[in-house]
């Protein structure tokens, strides 16, 4: 299962791309200002980072969770073996 920081971080990097589109469209129509460059420049440098740091977490927690499980596993394997002797 993909966790939930994972997925607002795939969302962080899809909507810096229709960002990013909708700025190269505005670009080709001479409509961007250097202002409005300029704060799309900041916001896609936060969206990067916010996207990758989100999902470097998700993916900690899924390896933890599957660290756990295979330890109960293990644990109950235990437990079987030491009831056979």
């Amino acid at each position: 299962m993909v966790s939930a920081k994972s997925v607002v971080g795939v969302f962080c990097y899809t909507f810096l791309m229709i960002l990013g589109l909708q700025t190269f469209s505005d670009i080709l129509n001479k409509e961007q200002s250097l202002k409005s460059m300029l704060a799309f420049t900041v916001s896609a440098i936060t969206l990067i980072l916010l996207g990758t740091y989100l999902i470097k977490m998700g993916e900690k927690e899924d390896e933890a969770k599957r660290a756990e499980k295979t330890r109960k596993k293990i644990l109950k394997n235990m437990g079987r073996v030491n009831k056979l002797k």
